[in-house]
């Protein structure tokens, strides 16, 4: 994807064409860029080319779908840098011009980008309300994927409701519409979800069940070079982990995850002392080590 950007952006430099249509065009390039550099964890590059394709909007013709994409991909580099209320803020702007412009499914992929911007930001009944009133405008046959990406996230927030059961039971019946939307993607977010409900219920065998998902998640977003979905889903799993007084698989753990948090700029030293725990030998101070390394992906997303 950012190979193609690249080149993208050089082809169209190089277009003869009227000056404003120019800067539609090299806007478009370095959004998909940016947009590309984002899925890659590449957070500050992204940024930066988000906002050289702003400028260059600035000084192209009046495009607002155009302009509605590059917020919304904007607002979701955002939430990945942690900056929830700013992305949240963005996508209630996008909203707005997506019903003006009269086209329901655009609004409903709004409404789904900022309710997990307020799920990520601990407003997890906000995040349900958005995405059940998203899923009111798309039924299933008119766009399976985003159909399922919003059932998707409901079943994300039923669990941080206190509602796993309920989750895995939605999880089992999308089964057959996920196997046939065939995307990598959704493949990693589904055994990610399966796993945080199933520990959220408790008991040894959900835990066994929990912690397979975990790592048939992680091992994916790795093949996949997604080194952001990849931290995520190993500091959730080291969580899970510690909970469980289960220090042992810790160290192979970091020794795995290292290179994806060098990849979206973390410093080595930093996270590996805060993930080892060597001098934790209790179970809080080994949760706690774990949580603050949590945070601070989060700081360094905030920075990125």
């Amino acid at each position: 994807m950012v190979n193609v950007a690249v080149l993208a952006v050089e082809i169209a430099t190089r277009c003869s064409i009227p000056p404003r249509e120019l800067a539609d065009l090299l806007s478009d390039a370095w959004c998909a860029l940016a947009n590309g550099l984002k899925v890659r964890g590449l957070l500050r590059a992204s940024d930066k080319a988000f906002r050289r394709s702003a400028t260059l909007e600035a000084e192209g013709t009046d495009r607002p779908v155009s302009r509605c994409v590059r917020l919304e991909r904007f607002a979701s580099l955002k939430i990945r840098q942690a900056r929830f209320s700013e992305a949240s803020c963005i996508l209630s702007s996008v909203v707005h011009t997506r019903r003006q412009l009269g086209d329901p499914l655009p609004v409903a992929h709004a409404l789904l980008t900022r309710a997990i911007a307020e799920s990520e930001g601990g407003a997890h009944l906000q995040g349900l309300r958005l995405t059940t009133e998203a899923m009111t405008l798309v039924p299933v046959g008119n766009n399976p994927r985003l159909a399922l990406l919003l059932r998707l996230h409901g079943i994300n927030c039923l669990t941080d409701l206190g509602c796993p059961n309920d989750a895995l039971c939605w999880l089992d019946r999308l089964r057959p519409l996920s196997s046939a939307c065939d995307d990598p993607i959704i493949a990693i977010r589904i055994r990610w979800l399966t796993g945080k409900a199933l520990a959220a219920c408790g008991g040894e065998r959900n835990d066994l069940a929990a912690e397979i998902e975990y790592r048939g998640g992680w091992e994916q977003a790795v093949g996949r070079g997604l080194p952001y979905e990849a931290a995520k889903i190993a500091l959730e799993l080291g969580v899970f982990y510690a909970d469980r007084g289960r220090y042992q698989p810790l160290p192979s753990l970091v020794a795995d995850a290292v290179p994806l948090f060098n990849a979206l700029g973390l410093s080595r030293d930093a996270m590996a002392s805060r993930l080892l725990a060597r001098s934790a030998t209790e179970f809080q101070a080994a949760r706690r080590l774990l949580i603050e390394a949590g945070r601070h992906l989060d700081r360094s997303r905030r920075a990125a």
